[in-house]
């Protein structure tokens, strides 16, 4: 069995450069290190090649960005295992050691589909520590209803050594896609949950400095620069989460369809969809000073969803595939197209 650690890395200076070297200390045969550098920082480029060898790979990609420089990570690894690293959070040797122990550990089959364990979150100059439970029964509902019980803080894919079969299709996925509102990680941290075990160490191994993103003003920010830079209208904010839901519903779908599982899987991809609901009711809320073309609308929507007691995704789909025509016809024609193609599998195909 193999390991490839991707770091896609677009920071420069000496702290991403020292993280970047605690990855590469755990080179060997048995693992790959992969660094795909965007940053377009000289300085850190020619530091980096010199550390080009056996088992470390160091590629230049100034001009691409953060969805084609993992493409590209990926396509250079060769490893039964991925895990995706990051140049501004701070690895535990010691932590991380036991994390890859587990992964080769022979009492665990390969068809395990994530490895991970605690870590560590820097809120206020205060340490405090998250742990994810092993998500391992053999009913996906039940790994579902476990995971939501859980699990606190950040995702899966941050912390994990995930089966490559995951990867590479969450990374086809999102590249393919014309208008990306869901946060990557959510959506691979689902079909891990539904389609595979996780096992965890109680060691911690990652200590991740940042504020919580669901309640930031950059989360914000973010989303208005990615509506305007696509030319839609920015009172999708108001209805960001309920793209979410419909997103992660049809992500499910594809990979179900696509990978040959069986409909055992329809109820724990039902229950993941409306659990995530009875989450939206306590995230969603109104950004009065982002108006938008179409706020009062966007709100009429968002209320009415907020509100369901009973979720029909068929009507779901249909409200917001009205919305986003009413935003913009030809853009969201694409993206609408794109959601049929990903829930028939298509895009997901082994053939």
């Amino acid at each position: 069995m193999k390991l490839s650690i991707i770091i896609p890395t677009n920071r420069a200076g000496r702290t991403a450069i020292s993280i970047i070297c605690e990855y590469i200390a755990f080179a060997s045969d048995e693992i790959e290190v992969v660094i795909v550098d965007n940053s377009g920082n000289e300085e850190k480029s020619d530091f980096l090649k010199k550390l080009n060898g056996k088992n470390i790979t160091y590629i230049c990609n100034p001009d691409v960005n953060g969805k084609t420089n993992l493409k590209i990570g990926m396509e250079q690894a060769s490893g039964e295992y991925i895990f995706i690293g990051t140049d501004d959070d701070v690895l535990l040797p010691s932590g991380f050691d036991s994390l890859i122990q587990l992964v080769f550990s022979s009492t665990y089959g390969v068809e395990v589909s994530a490895f991970t364990g605690r870590y560590y979150l820097d809120r206020s100059g205060e340490f405090q520590s998250f742990k994810y439970n092993p998500l391992d029964h053999d009913s996906p509902t039940e790994r579902v209803m476990s995971f939501f019980h859980s699990a606190g803080g950040l995702n899966v894919i941050l912390f994990s050594v995930i089966r490559r079969k995951f990867v590479e299709m969450f990374v086809k996925y999102y590249n393919n896609h014309p208008a990306v509102f869901h946060f990557n990680d959510l959506l691979l941290t689902a079909s891990i949950i539904i389609f595979g075990k996780v096992y965890a160490t109680n060691s911690p191994f990652f200590i991740y400095d940042m504020l919580n993103w669901n309640s930031s003003e950059a989360s914000l920010s973010t989303h208005l620069n990615y509506y305007r830079q696509l030319d839609l209208d920015e009172s999708l904010t108001v209805i960001h989460d309920l793209l979410l839901s419909l997103e992660v519903y049809h992500y499910l779908l594809g990979i179900k369809k696509g990978m040959g599982f069986s409909d055992d899987y329809n109820e724990a991809i039902i229950r993941y969809f409306q659990i995530k609901h009875l989450n939206l009711k306590s995230t969603l809320r109104y950004h009065p000073e982002r108006k938008g073309k179409y706020f009062k609308e966007a709100c009429e929507l968002r209320e009415k969803w907020v509100n369901k007691e009973i979720l029909g995704i068929e009507e779901l789909k249909k409200d917001i595939s009205e919305f986003l025509v009413m935003v913009n016809p030809e853009k969201m024609k694409g993206y609408l197209k794109f959601i049929e193609k990903v829930s028939s599998g298509e895009l997901f195909s082994t053939e």
